[in-house]
């Protein structure tokens, strides 16, 4: 029987929380709950689970290249005081995890997503927290997760940008060499593990000196050992999406006094962020931030963010509540017009291509749906996320019959439902999803072909102004600034290669720009 490690008379954790105020230290009715879960890579990750009864949220913490799960419960425990369910993993190579094969920094970003993934799925708001390196993971895995409400981070380093590497690493004027020779090794022994502590400046993990000692002797946290694959896809990594085009609400809590990784070496990164975005210095506080004055800072701007986009989570999409008549009203305004020219758009899209199935994606009150020919096409699928507006298209197009099939989703939580279709119409729609989310729409239809419209925007709001304008005012909560050079590229990113490109002036001076793609 293989027997299971658990976090018993774990000593450096114990020595940690004596210098913690009392506030931050766990008691016998706040001590997590152990368990782990198995992985689709074969991984066994363990969790420590602060689960209160009627949680608000779920907040899945990450920790760094220096720490584990357990060490997180300084900021856990007054979490899960505030009510909030609380998960903190253990990542392969760190902690009581076990993992199977070589581990790469990818592995980090899969594991953390499926278990991302897992806790979307059970409804609550999720938010991803991470601290030290776990900062940017927690920005790759939003990435990939277009539900999580919102990311936290204590530092968030861009390690495609040498000079970051550079000065975070224990021996700056030896990175130049090194990298090279990491990249050469790496081929013909990625599984060679070499102390994290050779590679980081893990003597600044926190500042404390005794305590810094304990953490680097310890083989479960800043004392662990990592692969040279581990390494290389580190200080090497893909991202999905681009800052400019990230739009997940994020705060960065940057401790004062981190002799590790200083605050000007996260604003690289975070300056570039296209989302709402803010930043609190951690007053006193060191990398591990430990420190009373900074803790309270760090817990109180945590929960203000958690509380606020929760609040904004329980209010819905606002297209929930946006009335049909209201909708069309503004789209066929003398001053907007876009209902009529994206009619016999959407005509030209269904002649188009050789299918026999669309979805349609955002399909509203059907604007369109009289250019069905049911001689060519078998199956129209329609999808939004306001019910009332599907059952508008049933009542409206009678003829159709059994060839149309309507799907009442939220895309951000729900895409995993959809069928196959051959192809995918998707106009004035990726703008309130956004182009990550998209990518999952598309790869879990598989389409043949897309033809998209999005719009390009004058100085002015991006919705037109007309009578009925003021019903919209809410959008900007789920608007995603979409250009034709990202989408090109985010299509290009999961095979889809731009076949087609056409504009259409409207009379406020705004375009409809189609584009059109095939599958590679």
């Amino acid at each position: 029987m293989r027997e299971v490690v658990m976090y018993t008379n774990y000593s450096v954790w114990e020595a940690i929380q004596q210098e913690l105020p009392p506030p931050y230290r766990p008691d016998h009715t706040t001590m997590p709950e152990e368990m782990y879960v198995s992985l689709s890579d074969g991984n066994r990750i363990h969790l420590d689970v602060y689960s209160p009864q009627n949680a608000k949220v779920t907040i899945i913490l990450l920790h760094g290249v220096g720490g584990n799960g357990r060490l997180l419960s300084f900021l856990a425990v007054p979490l899960y005081r505030c009510g909030y369910e609380v998960i903190c993993p253990d990542l392969p190579l760190y902690g009581c995890s076990e993992y199977s094969g070589t581990v790469t920094y990818p592995t980090w970003v899969k594991d953390a997503s499926e278990m991302t993934s897992y806790y979307v799925r059970k409804g609550k708001p999720t938010f991803l927290f991470g601290l030290s390196a776990g900062g940017m993971l927690a920005y790759q895995v939003a990435c990939k997760n277009p539900a999580v409400r919102g990311v936290l981070a204590t530092c968030i380093l861009d390690q495609r940008v040498r000079e970051i590497t550079e000065k975070t690493s224990a021996h700056p004027y030896l990175v130049k060499l090194a990298l090279p020779a990491v990249s050469y090794m790496r081929k013909w022994l990625p599984d060679l593990k070499i102390p994290m502590k050779w590679v980081a400046n893990m003597k600044a993990i926190v500042n404390h000196k005794d305590l810094a000692r304990l953490l680097m002797a310890d083989k479960k946290s800043a004392g662990a050992s990592i692969s040279l694959a581990f390494l290389y896809t580190m200080l090497h990594p893909e991202l999905d999406i681009e800052p400019a085009e990230f739009f997940t609400p994020f705060i960065l809590l940057h401790p004062e006094k981190d002799h590790w990784t200083d605050v000007s070496l996260s604003k690289v990164f975070y300056d570039k962020l296209g989302s709402e975005k803010e930043l609190h210095i951690l007053k006193g506080a060191g990398h591990f931030p430990i420190e009373e004055e900074g803790l309270q800072l760090l817990v109180r701007n945590s929960i203000s963010f958690i509380e606020r986009h929760r609040r904004e989570a329980e209010r819905g999409n606002p297209w929930e509540k946006i009335k049909l008549i209201d909708y069309e009203n503004h789209m066929k305004s003398d001053s907007v017009r876009q209902l009529q020219v994206l009619n016999a758009m959407m005509k030209e899209q269904f002649a188009q291509y050789p299918v026999k199935s669309i979805m349609i994606l955002g399909i509203a009150g059907g604007n369109g749906l009289e250019h069905i020919d049911p001689r060519v096409i078998n199956h129209v699928i329609g999808v939004d996320i306001n019910s009332d507006y599907l059952d508008a298209c049933v009542s409206r197009y009678p003829q159709l019959g059994d060839l149309l099939e309507m799907l009442c989703l939220d895309l951000r939580e729900d895409y995993t439902l959809l069928p196959h279709a051959n192809l995918v119409v998707a106009n004035l729609f990726i703008e309130y999803i956004g182009c990550a989310c998209f990518q999952q729409v598309i790869n879990q239809v598989k389409p043949y072909y897309i033809s998209c419209v999005i719009q390009t925007d004058t100085e002015d709001a991006f919705v037109s102004a007309s009578p009925y304008s003021r019903v919209f005012n809410d959008l900007d909560r789920v608007h995603h600034q979409i250009s034709a050079k990202s989408l090109i590229q985010a299509m290009e990113e999961i095979h889809y290669r731009n076949v087609s490109q056409a504009e259409v002036l409207l009379p406020d001076g705004k375009k409809l720009v189609r584009l059109d793609f095939r599958r590679l």
